[in-house]
């Protein structure tokens, strides 16, 4: 019985990493909702289109933040976590924000490169 209760108390050794990138996640989350939300209850609704610049800086800052962290896991820490699972919303919404930016701006490049020929 005793050993019963000792093998379930026992934790893989990517728990604690699992529980911080899930807590990273939340935070990003929320920074996410209540930046919006305070850009327009400050500076209403020509501050709150800062957001197209601000939601990028959050985004990389983020998975910069993430990808530093996944590099100090031990090795046996990075075999039990998969940074890429679908419980992560926060590092995909960032991702998903990353990249339509990058094609907004190639874009933009085009066009603007369009308009000189």
């Amino acid at each position: 019985m005793t050993s019963l209760r000792n093998s379930k108390k026992r934790l893989d050794p990517g728990h604690n990493a699992r529980q911080m990138l899930k807590r990273m996640d939340s935070w990003v989350n929320r920074i996410y909702l209540t930046v919006p939300l305070l850009l327009v209850l400050f500076g209403g609704r020509k501050l709150a289109r800062l957001v197209i610049v601000i939601y990028p800086v959050i985004s990389a800052t983020f998975l910069i933040i993430r990808y530093c962290y996944l590099r100090k896991l031990t090795s046996d820490e990075q075999k039990h976590v998969f940074p890429q699972s679908y419980i992560y919303t926060g590092a995909a919404f960032s991702f998903i924000t990353l990249l339509i930016t990058a094609v907004s701006g190639l874009m933009l490049l085009f066009d603007f490169i369009n308009s000189k020929f």
